[in-house]
């Protein structure tokens, strides 16, 4: 990933595999977690082999609801990395980062609570034509830009998420550290989606993309520049843990809300999220 070696035990290379499951800093999160997966411990070499096998808990009672404080636990461990790296802040204590994710997870359930109470009450017709509907409507575009400013070091990226039929159901402004180029930070800000993403279940999406470059090199990586090309390699490798994850250049015109949220996001102390529950 960023750094050959580990930040945080100074021991391994820096892989996902090691960040998300076995530096020993992530271990002491995991072991206070109120969730475990013990049976998927000999996976943890290959991530996508592991969040596959986790993916198959949907299945079993309350199952969806342990997949979701999962993701949030990683997506909290990556933060906490971030944290150390950008910012040269200490890592919180474990069980400070598995009571973020929960708080977050709690959150998303209540808007998911929210969305299925507005849904009772329709007839079976209806109920099955909205099935066709969320069928052609399964596939996520996300439009993700960051923009930066000399006097700062940071970089704000703006994401709108929006279903086949233009439908909007989600607006995050997130804040990073700038790498420094405008390359960079928009690779940066790709990776840093796809984790989000994994929160939210969404395994049909498409990102979509206003640099050209960056767009080439996910295509056909050619850089000279290791920074980039560690980054490029990270997001091909969270792309195969999708069903479907491809990456498109958007027409300026489409992306003019995302460019907008995006500076908002400058300006702000911590990221910030909205949700759109759909009526069904």
């Amino acid at each position: 990933m960023g750094d050959p070696f580990c930040r945080a035990c100074g021991e391994h290379q820096e892989t996902v595999e090691h960040l998300l499951l076995s530096c020993p800093s992530t271990l002491d999160i995991w072991k206070v977690a109120p969730i475990q997966w013990d049976g998927v411990r000999d996976q943890q070499e290959d991530f996508k082999r592991w969040w596959c096998k986790i993916s198959k808990a949907k299945a079993r009672l309350e199952g969806t609801q342990h997949i979701g404080l999962t993701a949030n636990i990683l997506w909290q461990v990556w933060k906490e990395r971030n944290k150390q790296l950008f910012e040269g802040q200490s890592r919180s204590h474990p069980v400070r980062t598995v009571s973020k994710a929960q708080k977050e997870w709690l959150e998303q359930e209540e808007l998911r609570t929210t969305k299925d109470r507005m849904s009772t009450g329709e007839t079976v017709s209806t109920q099955t034509v909205h099935h066709q509907e969320n069928e052609d409507e399964e596939s996520i575009a996300l439009q993700v830009i960051s923009t930066s400013w000399q006097r700062q070091l940071s970089t704000g990226i703006g994401v709108i998420a929006e279903t086949s039929s233009h439908t909007r159901i989600a607006k995050w402004a997130l804040k990073e550290r700038s790498l420094g180029t405008k390359l960079l930070d928009d690779a940066a800000a790709v990776k840093l989606v796809l984790c989000k993403t994994l929160e939210q279940h969404w395994d049909k999406i498409k990102i979509l993309l206003q640099n050209k470059e960056l767009l080439r090199q996910l295509k056909n990586p050619s850089s000279l520049d290791s920074c980039l090309t560690t980054l490029t390699d990270d997001i091909m490798e969270l792309q195969k843990i999708f069903r479907m994850c491809s990456f498109e250049l958007a027409r300026g015109s489409i992306m003019t809300t995302c460019k907008s949220l995006s500076s908002y996001a400058l300006g702000i102390v911590v990221d910030e999220e909205w949700y759109f529950p759909q009526c069904n």
